[in-house]
């Protein structure tokens, strides 16, 4: 009790005391002493980050953190699967042949339909032309002396199957009939087609077909674009887009107006089911050297279900019992300077997969994050990659499949390819818990 007595007079007295020498100085100075008080403080306690608290960990117990480039790699060159083609806004259309990577021939067959289920062709007077326009949304290659032949379908393209690149188009035209008689470019944004008189006269004739979808499907049953190029030599791909309302076929005509002459245009859209056919063909090319072969100097990728490339990680079990954490795993992958026909063909992005332990094809965990990077690095004449988390799972035995495919992104929309250098590094960086 006298304790508690002593403490609240000394405290009283305290107060009394500070309040009268805060009265007695200016504000401005009182602050100014605390200031000078805080930084006296804080120098006096500041020391080196690197070594603050390193007094607190014992010599035998040290995390070091280390950077290694000595992971090695076995590659193998791979031929790619067919690619599911049924219904896309887009497909390639031409040839092209390249030293490298061989010749690649791309076509499409589609169902056409009236824009409206009315017949159109009352009181005409003549038929003006009929004429096909595909709209290109870009171009690969280089121009030579490529023709397209444009063919009416003997079969119908079915709802229920499955179309891939590989089911071969000129099953579906055993009479071949061929429905144009000249095609042309317009510029860099239409391919124009004039389609044959005996095709246009289909189309006029019999007013029934015009009565519903199926009725038009059960008499026209589609079109397909075939490419001929005979002299082998380059040649260009156009990425024709089938969805925009430029492509269609029109048909020009004239009618009797109460005495007066009008020319219409009636249009049929793609609107119906498609799909496109892809043939690649590596004889005669540089590929065909490397294929399911290990590969010493090069790595293919192609787009459209075309070539891609196996990298072995050779060194796993060097890591296994390793006492670290793995802190970042990037990959670095110079591309080889070579005739590519077209900067075109170059994808701006790769990608990785692997195999998992039910033989499923997965894409890299680290590929949905923000750090994957895979982009082409203008400066560095390379592919980057960020690829931390899988390394991890495979080095903790979470992932059985050593390896991964090096594939590019929109494999079944573009027409690209890539030359990549063996020289691959994987840079990783750690912490090493040294005991």
């Amino acid at each position: 009790m006298l304790t508690q007595i002593f403490m609240i007079k000394f405290f009283k007295k305290l107060m009394t005391t500070l309040q009268s020498f805060l009265k007695k100085i200016n504000i401005k100075n009182f602050l100014g002493f605390i200031l000078f008080l805080s930084f006296t403080t804080f120098f006096s306690c500041e020391e080196e980050i690197s070594s603050l608290g390193e007094n607190l960990i014992p010599d035998s117990d040290i995390i070091k953190i280390d950077t290694t480039t000595s992971i090695t790699f076995t590659n193998y060159v791979q031929r790619g699967d067919s690619i599911l083609t049924e219904s896309r806004t887009n497909y390639n259309i031409g040839i092209n042949f390249n030293d490298y990577f061989g010749r690649i021939d791309g076509r499409f067959a589609s169902q056409v339909v009236p824009n409206s289920f009315n017949y159109p062709f009352e009181d005409i007077e003549s038929l003006d032309s009929l004429v096909l326009y595909l709209r290109i949304d870009s171009i690969c290659g280089v121009e030579n002396n490529t023709i397209f032949n444009v063919y009416e379908l003997d079969s119908a393209i079915l709802e229920a199957k499955d179309y891939y690149s590989n089911y071969e188009i000129e099953n579906m035209i055993p009479n071949l009939n061929q429905i144009n008689t000249t095609y042309r470019k317009s510029g860099d944004s239409l391919l124009v087609f004039k389609l044959s008189s005996a095709f246009y006269q289909k189309l006029t004739t019999d007013e029934l077909i015009y009565e519903d979808k199926g009725s038009f499907l059960d008499e026209i049953k589609g079109i397909t674009l075939i490419p001929d190029n005979t002299d082998g030599a380059h040649g260009q791909l156009f990425n024709i887009n089938l969805e925009n309302n430029d492509s269609k076929i029109t048909a020009y005509y004239k009618i009797d107006n109460e005495g007066d002459i009008d020319t219409l245009a009636s249009n049929y859209f793609f609107y119906g089911y498609k799909f496109g056919q892809y043939k690649i063909n590596y004889e005669g090319a540089e590929i065909n050297h490397f294929l399911s072969e290990e590969s010493d100097s090069l790595l293919f990728i192609q787009g459209l279900g075309g070539a891609y490339s196996s990298i072995i990680f050779n060194d796993i079990n060097e890591w296994e019992g390793f006492n670290y954490s793995i802190l970042k795993a990037e990959f670095i992958i110079p591309i080889v300077d070579f005739d590519y026909d077209s900067e075109d063909f170059v994808p701006q992005k790769l990608f990785f997969t692997y195999t998992d332990k039910y033989d499923n094809i997965q894409y890299l965990e680290d590929y949905n994050g923000s750090f994957f990077k895979g982009n082409l690095d203008d400066k560095l004449n390379s592919y980057t990659f960020d690829i931390s988390q899988h390394f991890r799972n495979l080095v903790n035995g979470e992932i059985n499949d050593s390896s991964i495919d090096v594939r590019i992104i929109n494999n079944t929309s573009y027409p690209h390819r890539i030359l990549l250098q063996k020289d691959i590094k994987l840079k990783v960086t750690y912490t090493q818990h040294q005991k």
